[in-house]
Parts: C-alpha cells; sequence; structure tokens
C-alpha cells in the first residue's frame, strides 16, 4: 500500500496548481538496482497507461507500473 502524509499532499497540490497540472498524478517508478537496493523515482504525469495501476491518497493520484 502507498499512503501520501498530509505534508506531502499539501505540498504535491501546491506544486500542481502552481504548475498548472492540477489534473496530472504522481508516478513513482523503479530507477535502477544500486548497491542498497531499488532505487525509486517520482515524477508529474497526466494519464497512466493501460499496464499501470492508480491510487489515490488524500486527493492525490498515484500512477505506477503493475510490475513495480
Amino acid at each position: 500500500m502507498i499512503e501520501i502524509t498530509d505534508a506531502a499532499a499539501s505540498e504535491l497540490k501546491q506544486l500542481l496548481e502552481e504548475q498548472n497540472k492540477t489534473d496530472h498524478g504522481l508516478r513513482i517508478f523503479a530507477a535502477g538496482l544500486g548497491c542498497r537496493g531499488v532505487q525509486y523515482g517520482l515524477s508529474l504525469e497526466k494519464s497512466p497507461g493501460k499496464e499501470d495501476d492508480v491510487l489515490e491518497s488524500k486527493g492525490i493520484k498515484i500512477i505506477f507500473s503493475k510490475d513495480l
């Protein structure tokens, strides 16, 4: 399960508004494998792909690959 804290949700909502991207979600993706394990990345994305799952936490759409 992925959950966003209240503080993170507030910051993300503000960022989305500032960039006029209120219709976007937060994509979480595996960015590679390092000596400490999987490294994750974040980006803003408008629409999920057909291979993605979408959750919502505190009003933020979270997009991630079903393989993640």
